[in-house]
């Protein structure tokens, strides 16, 4: 799994102050329904596909749920479970400090190599690495 760091800081800023949200019509009385700090998981995915690749956005989507970072509402089981994205309470205090929890620096930093036989073995992931050491330690 390659989650991107960048991808993370992207989607926190997106959703951070958002409000996103569906209408539905139910015997003609129409209610609408508003997620703060959310955003459509279409228009999400559609507005980080022009900077990054596929992958690294569904793998960093992936962590952000797993770690807490992102909850789903949707519109039934199965009409659209997931319809939009929205920050958990742990996600606005990372985005609004700046910075993530250790744990978090570690799982980033140990995403720095690409393990995937099938297509061509080890080797670096050049991305990590040029942000690893084009940051700078204050």
């Amino acid at each position: 799994m390659a989650q991107n760091e960048d991808v993370l800081w992207d989607i926190l800023k997106l959703l951070h102050g958002n409000k996103s949200g569906w209408t539905k019509e139910i015997d003609g009385k129409k209610t609408r329904t508003n997620i703060e700090n959310g955003f459509a998981v279409t228009s999400l995915k559609g507005e980080l596909v022009l900077k990054y690749l596929p992958q690294d956005i569904e793998d960093t989507i992936y962590f952000m749920k797993h770690r807490s970072y992102l909850m789903t509402h949707g519109i039934g089981a199965l009409i659209n479970p997931e319809a939009v994205y929205s920050l958990t309470e742990k996600a606005l205090s990372v985005s609004e400090e700046q910075k993530l929890p250790l744990e978090e620096i570690k799982a980033f930093e140990e995403s720095l190599w690409n393990i995937e036989p099938k297509l061509y073995g080890i080797g670096p992931n050049i991305k990590g690495w040029k942000k690893k050491f084009s940051k700078k330690d204050v």
